[in-house]
């Protein structure tokens, strides 16, 4: 998608959108459509030498699971460079994802690449990706059952994911996008700090934080006994991070629309 003049300079300095990123969305979307007839997709970034000159990712790997529906996974553990020097990446989508989706993805992927390519720790080696995205969190984030039992956990664990520095950027993508996704984000977000406020538990809330802590070990919340030192802990960090991250996307949706009016003209 093209970015106007009266919002491109400041898109691309002040709130991270980039092209460069969005370079493989139309070939991605492509090989998921063909994914049937492919047991083990993987496209040869080379072939596509417009492409790799913007974004050079030398092969991108990606299995479709239809129970991700419309959305994916970038997986920053496994990507990077091999033992031959080329850069692999790796990504789950769902089948029906958008457009938007895989950029969303995309630009996890693009500030991991430019994290290694420059010789620094890839995104998995930051401090938020160790305490929040490792351990069992992908385990509790994927399965419907577990969040429903342990909603009041879930909610904060949410809460901090919501807000996290990695997904901030990426839903500046998403934002700028689609219209119809602004407020969906920007209103899960608002919705998500004012659900996780401190409220004082019972002794049922601080047992299910001990079966939680027994079945799922997730550093953020290994580094806690009890679930009201959790809670406290987690909604001062999702106050925090969150109106950082409303303050950005409200900034982005404001330049997404002025460079649509620019482009009706």
């Amino acid at each position: 998608m093209k970015l106007f003049t009266i919002a491109k300079n400041i898109l691309n300095e002040t709130q991270g959108i980039s092209l460069n990123s969005r370079a493989w969305t139309r070939i991605i979307h492509n090989g998921i459509k063909l994914s049937k007839n492919s047991p083990n997709p993987v496209i040869n970034g080379e072939s596509y030498p417009n492409e790799y000159k913007l974004f050079p990712l030398d092969f991108i790997h990606f299995t479709v699971n239809p129970q991700y529906g419309g959305g994916g996974v970038y997986d920053e553990n496994k990507s990077g460079y091999d033992e031959n020097g080329k850069y692999r990446t790796y990504f789950t989508f769902g089948s029906n994802i958008s457009d938007s989706g895989i950029n969303h993805e995309l630009k996890h992927a693009y500030e991991d690449f430019m994290r290694r390519s420059k010789g620094h720790p890839g995104l998995n080696k930051t401090k938020e990706a160790i305490n929040l995205f490792s351990g069992d969190f992908e385990r509790f984030m994927t399965s419907l059952r577990d969040q429903q039992y342990f909603r009041p956990i879930g909610t904060f664990i949410y809460g901090l994911y919501f807000t996290s520095k990695l997904e901030k950027s990426a839903y500046s993508d998403t934002v700028f996008d689609d219209d119809s996704n602004h407020e969906g984000i920007i209103g899960t977000i608002e919705k998500t700090m004012k659900n996780c406020v401190p409220r004082k538990e019972s002794d049922k809330i601080e047992k299910l934080w001990v079966e939680f802590k027994e079945r799922f070990h997730i550093p953020v919340t290994d580094k806690f006994n009890k679930f009201e030192d959790f809670q406290n802990w987690a909604s001062n960090e999702i106050q925090y991070k969150g109106s950082r991250v409303l303050k950005k996307l409200r900034k982005v949706k404001y330049y997404s629309q002025q460079s649509k009016k620019e482009g009706d003209k």
